[in-house]
């Protein structure tokens, strides 16, 4: 006789509030093995119902005849509930993304632009070329308001070690690129909305990860890995000066040096920004050595 998966007559149960939950019900009939009752309940079951999508399920013998197992009979129960941040349980080779922005603080030199400069009336304002000039041929600069985009990539390999490219990755590999720019297009997709995240060479920088804790039931094994993104920028120019930055790469380093010179029209002395430079100041990795699935 082969295995049957009923619903039973009281089958629907559900909860409503913060926490909204709904339950089926079975009879699996055929077998005397609670593995194949739960296979032959989760082949059965729907995905979704009410809206809410299928998390777990569970047999218990009501009778069970190891030598005639055509008589055997097991009741099932799934459950269902919504998807949210804190409920979600991912499966094997799920990957999913959270990201956040916030703010901090930036120390620049120079400004987007100048709106305006101001003298005692019968004076002329003496050229700045530099945020909070001292006259002396040095520029202070000035502290403000930064953004920070960063997002975290959660990746469940199929098992803890080995060189499949499901597996993951050794743990000297990771840190390896901590603190380490893309060295080419980084592109990382949520497998669960199909939602995805391109970063062009060095515009990603990978903070740090995390790893271990409970032993998965499926022997799964999840890593959490920690990026921050600044864009590329182009075309920047330094107000006043006629110097262009054509480009800079997301986490280069971009500084003026400056000469002190004297302003004629002012009678004072100021600095001149002779030339603009932009450094390298991350080393790059390899991100594909993390093993992150780019399409779902």
């Amino acid at each position: 006789m082969a295995i049957t998966v009923a619903l039973k007559d009281d089958t629907d149960r559900g909860t409503d509030g913060q926490n909204k939950a709904s339950e089926k019900r079975y009879v699996i009939r055929g077998t005397a093995s609670m593995v194949d009752a739960l296979a032959a309940l989760a082949s059965e079951a729907p995905a979704t119902h009410n809206g809410r999508t299928r998390r777990d399920w569970d047999v218990d013998p009501i009778f069970v005849d190891t030598t005639n197992p055509d008589r055997c009979i097991w009741y099932g129960t799934v459950y269902y509930d919504r998807v949210t941040n804190q409920s979600l349980q991912l499966d094997k080779d799920d990957q999913v993304i959270r990201s956040r922005s916030g703010g901090g603080t930036e120390h620049i030199m120079v400004p987007i632009a100048r709106r305006g400069a101001y003298a005692p009336a019968g004076e002329t304002a003496p050229a700045a070329h530099g945020i909070r000039d001292d006259g002396q041929g040095h520029v202070e600069g000035v502290d403000i308001h930064g953004w920070r985009y960063e997002f975290t990539v959660s990746r469940v390999y199929e098992n803890a070690t080995g060189a499949g490219e499901n597996d993951a990755p050794p743990e000297t590999d990771i840190v390896a690129l901590l603190n380490h720019t893309n060295d080419a297009t980084f592109t990382v997709v949520d497998t669960i909305s199909g939602r995805s995240i391109s970063c062009q060479i060095d515009e990603c920088i990978l903070l740090g990860h995390e790893q271990g804790g409970q032993q998965r039931a499926d022997d799964g094994f999840q890593i959490d890995y920690h990026f921050a993104v600044r864009p590329h920028q182009t075309n920047i120019a330094i107000p006043n000066t006629g110097i262009t930055v054509t480009e800079q790469h997301g986490w280069d380093f971009m500084w003026p040096r400056y000469a002190q010179e004297e302003d004629a029209s002012a009678n004072r002395l100021y600095a001149k920004a002779l030339a603009a430079y932009v450094e390298q100041v991350y080393h790059q990795g390899t991100f594909s050595g993390l093993k992150l699935l780019s399409s779902a």
